[in-house]
């Protein structure tokens, strides 16, 4: 019996735009499904910036916590930017999200200082729900 040949074809994955255009509120362009496919294919990473008991209320799977307080009190612990570098690669666009819009706009500085691509998206977390993005449901 002969080996099946497998051929793989080499499919790029969708990544992001080098540069992001921002609102003059400082929210991304860039719409909920194609972040979602970016995402997907690891070429962006997704957090999530509300409150620890907003996020125990429901979160997206895809999503890293790094709630907007911790992140100004903590940003100046060499621990915790190491802890947060394992978690948030700094290697591709971070697409932020809260609420409503408005803390992962104040988050984008301080993320920014830290050597990350911030791109505060406009939706939150009940806008992702209903643009597809799915819930965590442990």
């Amino acid at each position: 019996m002969t080996p099946a040949l497998v051929l793989l074809a080499l499919v790029p994955m969708p990544a992001p735009p080098a540069t992001d255009n921002l609102t003059p509120r400082g929210h991304t362009t860039a719409e909920p499904a194609q972040i979602a496919a970016w995402v997907n294919a690891g070429t962006a990473t997704l957090v999530d910036v509300r409150e620890t008991d907003e996020w125990e209320d429901g979160h997206l799977l895809a999503a890293t916590l790094v709630p907007l307080s911790e992140l100004g009190e903590k940003a100046n612990d060499p621990a915790w930017v190491a802890d947060l570098k394992r978690r948030v690669p700094t290697d591709r666009p971070v697409y932020t999200h809260c609420k409503s819009g408005g803390r992962c706009v104040m988050a984008a500085e301080p993320l920014r200082e830290l050597g990350y691509d911030v791109r505060p998206m406009k939706e939150g977390y009940v806008d992702l729900l209903s643009a597809g993005f799915e819930r965590d449901e442990n």
